[in-house]
């Protein structure tokens, strides 16, 4: 089985207990299965009020049973050695939230199909957050900046600091070197995400 079959397989179980979860919390999603909306970032539409939000389901599967107190943000990734442009800037993607999923606990982690237990959910507004960063210095000019400078880099601490953020409270750069895709990510602290009103934990309740 492929990585990306097995990792495919992991989202749809981790899925299907979301869509319980949501019925609990009395939110009425529909889930996309269009392969066009996936590619534009979109996994849920909600309505309200005669308004459509775009979801994006963000899910830490390589953590299960694990409670980490960060979430990486793409800015890039390289497929078949190409550089891409990753989730958080692609300005092709109609996202308005990022659903966080995180502290996911299983049954068994070696065997998701056994079930899960517990998830947290935190909502993201990506426009909050995009403007948020802006006023920071975080540009998505600076992050792009930063972006060029660590793919010209062959050796690399995973963690970077930036002037912008603190490392230990707020946030770093992240580069994944040891990865295929060998993605660069915004690694921002979710306290500082929740503190400063760009997250918002909507379960547990």
């Amino acid at each position: 089985m492929s990585f990306f079959t097995r990792d495919l397989k992991k989202e749809k179980i981790l899925a299907s207990f979301l869509d319980a979860t949501y019925v609990k919390l009395n939110l009425h999603f529909e889930r996309i299965q269009e392969l066009k909306l996936q590619k534009e970032g979109v996994d849920l539409i909600y309505v309200h009020k005669n308004k459509r939000f775009f979801i994006d389901e963000k899910a830490q599967l390589d953590y299960i049973n694990t409670e980490l107190p960060t979430f990486t943000f793409e800015l890039s990734y390289l497929k078949n050695g190409v550089e891409k442009m990753g989730w958080l800037l692609d300005k092709n993607k109609i996202t308005t939230h990022y659903f966080l999923i995180v502290n996911i606990y299983a049954s068994d982690k070696t065997d998701l199909e056994k079930g899960f237990k517990r998830v947290k959910i935190i909502s993201v507004n990506r426009t909050k957050l995009l403007a948020f960063l802006d006023g920071i210095g975080l540009t998505s000019t600076q992050l792009n900046g930063y972006n060029k400078k660590l793919r010209a880099l062959e050796n690399c601490k995973r963690k970077i600091a930036i002037d912008e953020l603190f490392m230990k409270s707020q946030g770093c750069l992240y580069y994944s070197s040891q990865l295929h895709e060998k993605p660069i990510n915004l690694q921002l602290r979710l306290n500082f995400l929740i503190e400063n009103g760009l997250g918002k934990v909507i379960y547990p309740i």
